[in-house]
Formats: C-alpha cells, sequence, structure tokens
C-alpha cells in the first residue's frame, strides 16, 4: 500500500513540475504573467496587453504586474518529494512491511 502511495506522489510530483515548467512557456520568460489594470478592476495576462512594451490594457490603461504570493505549487511539490523520500526511508530499513 505504501509503495502505490509512493508512485501516485511521483505521478503528482510529475504534473506539478510539469505544470511549474511549462507556465514559463507562456510568460515570455518573466516572471510576472499578470497584469492588473485598476481602472477596468481586471486582470490580464501579458498577451492580452495592447502595448506589451508599455504595459497598457486593451482599454488604454496603464496596468501593474500582479505581485505573486507564497505559490501553493511550491509547497505541493516540497510535500510529494518530502512524502516519497520518508516513505522510501521506512520501506528500506524495514520499518514498514512490503508484500
Amino acid at each position: 500500500m505504501l509503495i502505490g502511495a509512493m508512485v501516485l506522489a511521483g505521478l503528482i510530483l510529475m504534473l506539478l513540475l510539469a505544470e511549474r515548467g511549462s507556465s514559463m512557456m507562456w510568460r515570455d520568460g518573466r516572471p510576472d504573467a499578470l497584469f492588473y489594470c485598476r481602472p477596468c478592476d481586471l486582470r490580464y495576462p501579458r498577451r492580452e496587453l495592447r502595448d506589451r512594451a508599455q504595459l497598457i490594457c486593451p482599454a488604454g490603461h496603464l496596468t501593474e504586474p500582479v505581485s505573486g504570493d507564497f505559490p501553493l505549487g511550491t509547497a505541493a511539490i516540497a510535500t510529494c518529494a518530502a512524502f516519497i523520500v520518508v516513505a522510501a526511508a521506512l520501506v528500506a530499513t524495514g520499518a514498514v512491511p512490503t508484500p
């Protein structure tokens, strides 16, 4: 059962890492992916801005990068990796019997 959970955690870890890696593709290699327009009260991805150099929204307002909070993806990646390491240590030491 623990080995199956390790495999599932490994699959989830691969999914999270693939999502993290693919998000850099649509960000154009820049850390700021979303831009907030106060007059419109909307968030726009970089590809929807009218002027990408000046960061102008489709309505013609100046936008500002959305500050990122603590990414939950990082916590999920760390949790999956820690679970895999602890489970592998338990199986390797024989603390958890495997069939």
